[in-house]
């Protein structure tokens, strides 16, 4: 299936990673039990430091900095999302210009019925459905949001923003022909 503007992939230690990526969430969700980002409505979201803070992420941390190929700063949060709760169309407002940024979701616990990401500017009907592994990554710039938690289990996540920290290798006009034929689901690594 192709998502043009987005990228999927499967990490390849998720049955071994997730349950400690849950523990390392749990933890971040002890520290601020009322969360810290302000675009989930009624989900919890922690702060941006868990890549920093917890060792347990830094598997993960490091797999997603080799997808991306350069030198980022990500932010990272935890995201718990209960039943008939969802996050809020957004978008990364603190992008520098002319750098290259991203934002993406690594899925952790992602019963059946869980919200769906609807990014603008791309096509986000998926046949398969997000299963727990899954990574997608996607232009900082596009608004996005998920819809509606329907699923009596929670959703657990991951998220956050990477923004390059040295000059981009590519125009911005490349970058915006790249964004309308990015593959999905093919190469090695990805679903």
């Amino acid at each position: 299936t192709e998502t043009p503007g987005m990228r999927w992939f499967r990490y390849p230690d998720a049955d071994e990673q997730n349950p400690l990526l849950a523990a390392a969430i749990e933890r971040q969700r002890q520290r601020i039990p009322t969360g810290a980002i302000g675009v989930a409505t009624g989900a919890w979201a922690g702060s941006k430091d868990l890549f920093e803070r917890d060792p347990a992420t830094h598997p993960l941390r490091d797999w997603i900095e080799s997808l991306l190929e350069g030198h980022y700063q990500l932010d990272a949060w935890g995201f718990i999302v209960q039943r008939g709760q969802r996050v809020e169309l957004h978008a990364i407002v603190a992008v520098t210009a002319g750098f290259n940024a991203f934002a993406g979701v690594y899925c952790i616990e992602y019963p059946p019925q869980s919200g769906q990401l609807i990014a603008e500017g791309t096509d986000t009907d998926k046949e398969d459905p997000v299963r727990p592994g899954d990574l997608v990554i996607f232009d900082a710039t596009f608004r996005h949001e998920i819809t509606e938690h329907a699923a009596s289990a929670r959703r657990v996540s991951i998220a956050f923003n990477a923004q390059a920290l040295t000059e981009p290798r590519i125009t911005k006009v490349e970058l915006d022909a790249a964004r309308s034929r990015v593959p999905a689901r093919k190469g090695q690594g990805e679903v």
